[in-house]
């Protein structure tokens, strides 16, 4: 899908722009994982969800890293 190392996201359902930061393994197509740290609760509550991603978005400059 041309996503790959440094490529910078948009998750909808999640604020901000992310950065890719890792790849999946190949036999896994149209999945992502999403870290959230060590806020184990926050990433139950997430859960498997099915989404769209915007990639290759331009980050504004008002924005922090996340």
């Amino acid at each position: 899908m041309g996503i790959g190392q440094g490529t910078q996201v948009k998750i909808n359902g999640l604020d901000g722009i992310y950065v890719v930061m890792d790849k999946m393994h190949s036999r896994w197509e149209n999945k992502i994982d999403i870290y959230m740290g060590t806020d184990v609760e926050r990433a139950r509550n997430w859960g498997n969800k099915t989404l769209k991603i915007k990639y290759r978005v331009k980050r504004e400059a008002n924005t922090k890293d996340e």
